[in-house]
């Protein structure tokens, strides 16, 4: 059987309302009030874009913050729960509108880059036939891969290792990987040819 309210709080029980349902409606509205005039006001978005970026020593502005799987920076945007991604948004900074049909491409080849100097505009054809020009089209093999977590230093390491009991999962600490992965890489099964 259910307990009514009354019970509950003779009990001791909240029930997680912080005493909520015993507040008159001025008490409510007063609380209200006071919670919304605590509320920070949202820092712009180019704000915390620039708190989260650091410059490296070419010239790259990378953001530090949420990133997608392929690299690119994101950050929340105008609506709760609207995202743009970092360069998109440096491009309307410093540069102005996107036109249509019309993507913000790297220089530098840093999908987390946000130098608003290292972008430019091209079409999806154009961005593909950079893709192609600088080598990054199809090889996401080894240290290539975005995720990859070892180099092809650290393979040869692993593969020189000597052959003994209990070495797996040593290496695999070692290096951040899985033995699994360790042992894929000894038995050429991953990271063939560099």
């Amino acid at each position: 059987m259910a307990m009514t309210h009354e019970q509950a709080l003779r009990a001791g029980h909240r029930g997680g309302t912080n005493g909520w349902r015993r507040m008159s409606v001025q008490q409510r509205k007063r609380k209200m009030a006071h919670m919304r005039a605590a509320r920070k006001p949202p820092r712009p978005p180019e704000q915390r874009m620039l708190e989260k970026a650091r410059e490296t020593p070419d010239g790259c502005w990378l953001f530090t913050g949420s990133r997608t799987l392929d690299g690119y920076g994101t950050i929340g945007f105008e609506k709760r729960g609207q995202t743009i991604r970092t360069h998109r948004l440096a491009w309307l900074l410093w540069k102005g509108l996107i036109p249509p049909g019309q993507q913000v491409l790297h220089r530098c080849d840093r999908p987390a880059c946000v130098n608003p100097e290292h972008l430019f505009l091209g079409t999806q054809k154009e961005n593909v036939q950079d893709m192609l020009r600088k080598g990054r089209a199809g090889n996401t093999r080894g240290e290539r891969n975005g995720r990859a977590k070892l180099t092809w230093r650290g393979v040869e390491v692993i593969r020189a290792a000597p052959r003994k009991h209990g070495l797996h999962p040593q290496l695999a600490k070692r290096f951040g990987v899985g033995v699994s992965a360790i042992m894929r890489i000894r038995s050429k099964d991953s990271w063939r040819t560099p």
